[in-house]
Formats: structure tokens, C-alpha cells, sequence
């Protein structure tokens, strides 16, 4: 084959790769039908860190706290241990108080979990700084305020 027709052929690379064979390895290799989790992840996470810059993460139903540290620390280029790092929800309460909670490795569900007015962070376990200043609470309550026809039903219920 001479160099001219070898441009030509239909030579798979990293920017043409075959598909077919990617998604036969994603599922071979327990990320599809065998786990139970659909081939692409269905929710996506906004992640903050304390220096209020942020990472949106795509997280199946199931993916935990832990599973999310970890996709937070790789999005954000840290190479520290993982250990050395939580997920924290960290939400505003009436008044402007702001309550922050570390989140147990183990939880699942975080898309469908988190409240409103609420944010979850990459928190340093060695820092004891606050993930939020008490001048962002305002802006924290306005960014989460929603229109009623955004709700989900779930969010809807009546006491």
C-alpha cells in the first residue's frame, strides 16, 4: 500500500476510534448491563472546592460519596491521597445559618439527595477552613431559589 492510499484508508486512532469495540470493552469490563448501571451515566454533579471553583462530575444512581471523591480529585488535577479528602454538603439554612455535614463514603443517590440551597464540596479532612464564608450565604439562597414549575414532583409533596 503506497502513502497516499494508506491517508485514505479507514485507520482507527485516538481521534478515530472504533466505537463498536469501545463500548464491547466498557461492558466486558462491568461498566454496562452486567453491573446493572445504564452504559452512560444519567445525573450530573456539581462539585466545589473551599476556593468556591467547581467541576461538573457524571455520576450513575448508584455511584457513592467515596466513588465521587475520587472522579472530583482527578477532574481537579489533585494528586494528594484520597483519603485525605470527603464529600460535604454544605446547605443555608433560615436565617443565613450555614450547616455543613460531612457525607459517610458508603451514600449513593447524591443527584437525587442533595437539597435545595445546598452545595456539595471536596473537602481536605487536614483543613480546617469553611467551605462557605458567611458573606456567600446570600448568594447561595439566590443561585438555589427555584420556580415551582422546575420542581420535580418529588420535591412537590404536601405535609
Amino acid at each position: 500500500m503506497n502513502s497516499r492510499a494508506a491517508l485514505h484508508s479507514p485507520a482507527l486512532s485516538h481521534s478515530n476510534p472504533d466505537l463498536t469495540t469501545i463500548a464491547a470493552a466498557m461492558t466486558a469490563g462491568g461498566y454496562g448491563v452486567e453491573d446493572g448501571r445504564p452504559d452512560f451515566p444519567e445525573h450530573v454533579l456539581k462539585v466545589y472546592k473551599a476556593d468556591q471553583t467547581y467541576k461538573y462530575l457524571l455520576v450513575h444512581k448508584e455511584t457513592t460519596a467515596r466513588e465521587v471523591v475520587m472522579l472530583a480529585l482527578r477532574e481537579f488535577g489533585i494528586t494528594d491521597p484520597s483519603g485525605d479528602y470527603s464529600l460535604c454538603e454544605v446547605s443555608v439554612g433560615h436565617g443565613g445559618v450555614i450547616k455543613q455535614r460531612r457525607l459517610p463514603d458508603q451514600l449513593g443517590g447524591l443527584a437525587e439527595r442533595i437539597p435545595l440551597a445546598a452545595r456539595y464540596y471536596l473537602k481536605n479532612n487536614m483543613c480546617t477552613e469553611q467551605l462557605v464564608a458567611d458573606d456567600l450565604a446570600p448568594e447561595l439562597q439566590k443561585e438555589n431559589q427555584q420556580n415551582i414549575l422546575q420542581l420535580k414532583s418529588v420535591e412537590l409533596r404536601l405535609s
